[in-house]
């Protein structure tokens, strides 16, 4: 399948959550007693929310612009002041099961030269260990493993 990487918007990306809902509710269920609902709704305002503070977004679509594919990067303002350099972070990587790894090491090395153009240093994602196609693209295109993220209930 022929994949098309371009500048998106936050809906494109709303669709992506809506059309892979059950992806997004096992990575961010945490209890039994929250309604998956109210994981995507949670998902889908934070995306919102962040509108005016995006720096990057993208979207990895097919021919007949299905998107299947997506991030969404902001600066961190506290970050960017603390360390002295400027820091992205990004909450919002994801592919759909039906993209190969060599579309996701081609989106991959996109963001990166669009990082780069746009002089960040670092940026922090948190992304399911359990994702490995996309964990093994973000560590053949540089990314790297500084820390994991424990939450228990």
């Amino acid at each position: 399948m022929n994949m098309i990487i371009k500048e998106t918007k936050t809906p494109d990306l709303l669709n992506l959550i809506r059309n892979n809902e059950q992806f997004f509710c096992k990575r961010f269920f945490y209890s039994k007693e929250i309604p998956q609902s109210a994981i995507i709704n949670e998902l889908i305002e934070k995306l919102k929310k962040r509108d005016d503070e995006k720096i990057l977004q993208l979207g990895l679509f097919d021919a007949n612009e299905k998107i299947h594919g997506g991030v969404s990067i902001y600066i961190s303002d506290w970050d960017t002041q603390h360390f002295g350099i400027k820091v992205g972070k990004t909450e919002f990587l994801y592919f759909d099961e039906f993209v190969e790894l060599n579309h996701r090491l081609k989106f991959l090395r996109e963001i990166y030269k669009k990082l780069f153009n746009l002089k960040f240093k670092v940026v922090f994602l948190r992304h399911p260990l359990s994702d490995s196609r996309t964990i093994i693209a973000l560590s053949k295109v540089g990314w790297f493993l500084t820390d994991i993220l424990l939450t228990f209930h």
